[in-house]
């Protein structure tokens, strides 16, 4: 029966620029309309309606090789993106993580100006920092939750001062992504593969 139900997608079309392994699947889709995922060191967002039309391909944000999270603004209600910009998160393997008006392709903020998640792991000797999960917390919706790797959780204001905002270590156990609950956006769920 699974087949069955396979037969009944529609298969919309491919992908205009090619993800690859260390992308670490990073993708996230907004309100059905628009798809964003991770292409090398760029975000491609594409139209879902009926087709994968390409809307933009969002570059030179991050300096390292690899985006490995994004994120929707789920505050974002214009599905048209030229309309004045629904917001995307996206973190990249070098612990950066930056946020971006799709609309016109520019960043508007990025965490490395008020905090180096990269300095931080490296000072307690969790690696190079890359982000594997973001998630937009509160009711404002200005508030983002970044977890990097070895279990290290922060949130970020990304509007006004732009300041982190809390810092935890989160254990030993490794964390692999990061998501709000839908009908309370200010509790968290981490997943771990154990």
């Amino acid at each position: 029966t699974a087949m069955a139900q396979l037969a009944c997608m529609d298969v919309v079309g491919g992908l205009p620029a090619p993800p690859v392994r260390g992308n670490r699947g990073a993708c996230d889709i907004l309100e059905g309309a628009l798809f964003a995922y991770a292409a090398g060191s760029g975000i491609a967002v594409v139209e879902a309606y009926d087709t994968l039309r390409p809307v933009t391909l969002l570059q030179s944000g991050h300096k390292g090789p690899l985006v490995t999270a994004v994120a929707w603004c789920p505050s974002c209600h214009s599905r048209d993106p030229t309309a004045g910009g629904p917001h995307l998160a996206s973190g990249d393997a070098n612990g950066e993580v930056v946020v971006w008006d799709v609309g016109c392709g520019g960043v508007t903020a990025r965490l490395s100006d008020s905090f180096s998640l990269a300095a931080h792991q490296r000072e307690r000797g969790h690696g190079d920092g890359t982000v594997l999960g973001l998630c937009w917390v509160g009711a404002a919706r200005d508030l983002l939750a970044v977890l990097a790797a070895m279990s290290s959780l922060l949130v970020w204001e990304t509007r006004n001062r732009r300041r982190v905002l809390l810092r935890l270590d989160l254990g030993s156990q490794p964390l692999t992504s990061l998501v709000a609950d839908p009908l309370d956006c200010r509790r968290l769920a981490a997943t771990s593969p154990c």
